[in-house]
């Protein structure tokens, strides 16, 4: 099962956000979901941005990789946080400690062969 990262899915969205909208005349998340179905945007980049946003979410959405209700109620993460933080926690814990000494070549190699 592939689960498309909310923050990564959500982070599209508020990149367009600038391109796309007056920050100061609408909020944003009242402005999310319309995105790809109501906005007009004037400008080609504007059409650009948006097109590329719409083939994102259809994409994903089409291959079921957005349905966080049900994947929260399986209790499964729907962001990489968990796993990152995991990484980076392995990784400091043996690269950095107590008594540990390394030269970076070492430690490339530990970190890309793990």
């Amino acid at each position: 099962m592939e689960i498309l990262d909310y923050l990564h899915a959500t982070g599209h969205i508020w990149d367009s956000a600038p391109i796309l909208i007056d920050r100061s005349a609408i909020d944003i998340h009242a402005w999310a979901e319309p995105l790809c179905t109501a906005a007009r945007p004037q400008s080609q980049q504007a059409r650009e941005t948006l097109r590329q946003a719409q083939a994102y979410f259809a994409e994903h959405a089409a291959a079921g990789c957005m349905d966080y209700p049900s994947f929260m109620a399986k209790g499964w993460p729907i962001a990489s946080g968990l796993v990152e933080a995991a990484c980076k926690s392995v990784v400091c814990q043996h690269t950095k400690g107590s008594g540990m000494l390394w030269r970076r070549l070492g430690a490339q190699v530990w970190v890309t062969g793990f």
